[in-house]
């Protein structure tokens, strides 16, 4: 996703809502010596092809988790 599309979205939401957000750049990856160029096309890759569904269902483990503790 490109920075100007985040804010785009997050302009949308109330800016008082708490939201679980996470964000990797290529300064986070910087041990691997990409390219920009690299990058991007890497980027491309990984927005197509990656299941993300596991990091939700880590998410919404660590929130039941949380909700239990507090009761």
């Amino acid at each position: 996703m490109k920075v100007k599309d985040a804010i785009e979205y997050l302009s949308k939401k109330n800016p008082d809502e708490q939201i679980i957000i996470a964000w990797w750049d290529s300064e986070a990856f910087a041990n691997l010596s990409l390219t920009p160029e690299e990058w991007d096309d890497l980027i491309y890759f990984v927005e197509s092809w990656m299941d993300w569904s596991r990091t939700h269902e880590a998410l919404a483990l660590h929130l039941r988790t949380a909700k239990e503790e507090e009761e």
